[in-house]
């Protein structure tokens, strides 16, 4: 961290724990920015799990005396509350070890699978399965689940939602994706209150056709910059549509350190984008992810048209790097 800071690098963390131990999470990287002064981005923050949504007062005052304090820190976050990630991090903390063939092993034991079953069983509420459901699988016999809730899964199988979840990583070998509703729409809006939030996907790069366009992913890879727009315009979080411009733009680009980004000035780089406030639409949903959204007419980067008319067109884009101007 100290040669990244001298580099004036910025540290994008993903904290040890957005839940249960999230005080504890927050602490360590607030420490970690004190003693090297390195600029910080928390990733997607958030408290996770119902148990944890009234610990929002105490992070974000941490976060704010951090920032009063002089610390480089900022936060990004996305315009849903649902997550997204590996099915098997359902699994109690005793049965991740060891790696995946460890982890496959204990599934396939049946007594160790009937413990885990029991497990899950007593730690989670009936409506949790309801909220979780199947996103990326790499068997193609589960490809029809993408989407379905784990609730759906056991009511097709005949069986306990635990013991559907078990029977989906013994059968996609770990691989499987998952949405889980974890997270507080009234969290959500006080996230976006905080003027040091930026919008973030939390994606990385899909396609609706070719190679890229294979899997199930979470509707943020397409929708995250719409559907927050979309929803300020709606008064969802309390931000004029300048302010909600400056979270997806000038904010990133001055925490980031991108230079001639983020804002329209002489000498800046032309990125726009044209949009019809009143066609704005997600398009993408958690059935049918890859859709791009409504709303989008025109898109220049780098002073070319990217996308015209539902097309895309120029390529323009560049790699970005922080702190150097670019030629």
């Amino acid at each position: 961290a100290r040669a990244a800071a001298a580099k004036d690098a910025c540290y994008a963390t993903h904290m040890r724990s957005e839940g249960d131990r999230i005080e504890a999470a927050l602490d360590e990287v607030l420490g970690l920015v004190r003693e090297t002064g390195i600029r910080t981005e928390i990733s997607h923050l958030k408290t996770a799990g119902r148990a944890n949504w009234s610990k929002i007062d105490t992070v974000l005052d941490t976060i704010r005396q951090a920032r009063e304090a002089g610390l480089p820190v900022h936060a990004d976050r996305y315009p849903y509350c649902v997550s997204a990630t590996s099915l098997d991090s359902r699994l109690p903390g005793w049965a991740q070890g060891g790696g995946d063939e460890a982890i496959l092993g204990r599934l396939g034991d049946p007594v160790v699978a009937r413990r885990l079953a029991v497990e899950l069983d007593e730690q989670t509420p009936a409506a949790n399965w309801e909220e979780t459901r199947i996103g990326g699988t790499a068997n193609p016999a589960l490809f029809r689940f993408r989407g379905a809730t784990v609730a759906d899964v056991a009511r097709e199988w005949r069986c306990r939602p635990a013991e559907a979840l078990l029977q989906i990583l013994r059968l996609d070998k770990l691989q499987t994706e998952a949405f889980f509703g974890s997270m507080s729409e009234d969290n959500l809006r006080r996230i976006y209150a905080e003027p040091w939030v930026m919008v973030g996907s939390d994606a990385s790069i899909r396609a609706t056709q070719g190679p890229l366009s294979h899997d199930h992913p979470h509707p943020r890879t397409y929708a995250t910059c719409i559907r927050f727009l979309r929803r300020a315009l709606a008064g969802d979080w309390g931000l004029g549509l300048e302010e909600a411009v400056r979270r997806m733009t000038d904010l990133p680009a001055t925490a980031f350190r991108l230079a001639g980004r983020g804002r329209l000035a002489v000498g800046a780089w032309a990125d726009l984008v044209v949009l019809d406030a009143a066609a704005l639409e997600d398009g993408s949903t958690f059935d049918t992810p890859h859709r791009y959204p409504g709303g989008v007419c025109c898109t220049l980067v780098n002073g070319q048209v990217a996308f015209d008319g539902g097309q895309h067109r120029e390529r323009p884009g560049r790699w970005l790097v922080a702190g150097r101007p670019e030629a």
